[in-house]
């Protein structure tokens, strides 16, 4: 079973570090997988969860990260299972070619660039699919069981 670190997270949730480089790369010491969220703007690329709008006119808005801008090397690091968190960053992705990534918005499944199916935190647990967050609604390791892996923010838990 494929175990992955949800931005980061070990052994819970740790907002001030999440999706930092050095974070990642303590979860992908221990030997976990890394889902890590990917923006792009303005042909930099940022590790966030979520972004600030700061402005900009029609066409153009202009985000605020906590965290500072990575390089796209970055994203080569293997174990990584890149979020794509706007179009852009799905872009780069397609581009690069060799990235695990994927893209979504409120779906109950979507598949991962290396074929792995992602089940939404919402769904109950499905055999083969990669099941987000199922501390959320409280699933034990038993009905999980099936499932081809787990992104935790408590990953060190199913160890």
């Amino acid at each position: 079973m494929l175990l992955i670190s949800h931005r980061g997270n070990v052994s819970g949730r740790n907002p001030e570090r999440e999706n930092t480089k050095e974070y990642i790369e303590e979860a992908l010491s221990l030997g976990f997988y890394v889902e890590v969220d990917l923006w792009v703007d303005h042909g930099k690329f940022y590790l966030a969860h979520t972004y600030q709008g700061i402005g900009g006119c029609a066409d153009v808005v202009f985000y605020s990260f906590k965290n500072p801008p990575i390089s796209p090397s970055f994203l080569t690091k293997e174990r990584l299972l890149i979020h794509c968190k706007n179009i852009d960053a799905l872009k780069v992705c397609i581009d690069s070619g060799g990235l695990n990534y994927f893209y979504h918005e409120k779906d109950k499944l979507t598949i991962s660039s290396h074929g792995w199916i992602i089940a939404h935190s919402d769904n109950k647990p499905i055999g083969n699919t990669i099941h987000m967050l199922p501390e959320i609604k409280g699933y034990s390791k038993d009905s999980l069981k099936d499932c081809a892996g787990i992104c935790s923010d408590i990953i060190e838990f199913y160890k």
